[in-house]
């Protein structure tokens, strides 16, 4: 269910929900930049792999499994590990939920583990594009499979014109090859999907409400102006569609701020803040300064910034749990 042209769409809710009871986001009121891509894209997962995928059917099965695992936010923010549990769908029942904080725990805790996992992808591709770096600069050549390696991780972060022999691209693609931080990514994925509870995010795992401009390829949005072709891009799994957000802030021009903000915490000796980076993002919505106001309460309000020390198990242990369907 993939089409060509995406766009980020802006959902208009109010700035109290990242700390009050509601049942979803809005309808879009309007396009936000995007790169124009292919969600589940094959030369990605070739590159960093496809995750696995768990299916919960309910909220109190989910919630059951966290305990088997001892998975808490509050551990988490302590040091403990995040277990590699990553979920195909948000459980249907997650709306259905009478307390609100309930509800956002849910959806944090679903996800983390997809966030860090693909954030995890990009810090290796970041790494072995040091090495090669590296590697170039001291031998001024790449081994056959090295140069199709670095070809297609650069198409992929839409630098086509990429030259290993210009040092200034090797820099712009730096620049795109990095992590966005937990607490943004969460922050960002409440407010367009309601905390997990909107039809989007329900029923397509639409949790950044991307754009497609290809009929049948998604969920056409209520009160869609007449004559407008967009509807919102529905994803196979959640995994896909935060993989699509994370590579969106990393290509797109309109971001360039962002990733330039990160490059000098970098140099500086500092892990990337999603605080800091959120100042960023006036482009993200119609809603300027304000959209970036309340990325900023939800990461507050929520203890966000706690999370992004987070890391995942090893890939060793196992989280998958016997008693929930695998898909």
């Amino acid at each position: 269910m993939a089409g060509a042209g995406l766009c980020l769409l802006g959902l208009a809710v109010p700035a109290a929900i990242g700390i009050s009871l509601f049942g979803g986001a809005s309808e879009p009121q309007m396009p936000r930049p995007v790169e124009q891509i292919a969600g589940a894209s094959s030369l990605h997962n070739r590159l960093i792999g496809a995750l696995p995928a768990t299916h919960a059917s309910n909220h109190r099965q989910l919630e059951s499994h966290f305990d088997t695992l001892g998975y808490t936010l509050t551990a988490v923010r302590q040091g403990e590990e995040v277990p590699r549990l990553f979920l195909h769908t948000i459980p249907q029942d997650l709306p259905e939920l009478a307390d609100y904080r309930q509800r956002k725990t849910a959806f944090i805790q679903i996800m983390l583990p997809l966030i860090l996992a693909e954030n995890e992808k990009i810090l290796n591709d970041r790494r072995r594009l040091v090495a090669l770096h590296a590697r170039y600069a001291a031998k001024g050549q790449l081994q056959p499979d090295q140069q199709t390696w670095l070809r297609e991780l650069a198409d992929y972060y839409r630098l086509a014109d990429f030259s290993a022999g210009r040092e200034e691209d090797w820099r712009r693609l730096l620049r795109r090859v990095d992590v966005i931080p937990a607490s943004l990514a969460l922050a960002q994925g409440a407010i367009e999907s309601g905390w997990g509870t909107s039809r989007f995010a329900q029923q397509g795992n639409a949790i950044f409400g991307q754009w497609s401009w290809k009929p049948g390829s998604g969920m056409v949005p209520e009160g869609r102006p007449e004559g407008a072709q967009y509807e919102i891009r529905a994803f196979q799994r959640l995994s896909i569609s935060v993989r699509s957000y994370l590579r969106n802030l990393n290509t797109h021009r309109a971001y360039a701020a962002l990733r330039q903000n990160r490059v000098q915490m970098r140099a500086e000796g500092t892990e990337p803040r999603g605080w800091a980076l959120a100042g960023h993002l006036e482009s993200y919505s119609q809603r300027g300064v304000d959209y970036i106001a309340e990325l900023r309460k939800i990461i507050r309000i929520n203890r966000l910034d706690k999370l992004d020390k987070a890391i995942l198990r090893a890939a060793g242990q196992s989280d998958y749990p016997t008693t929930l369907s695998m898909l």
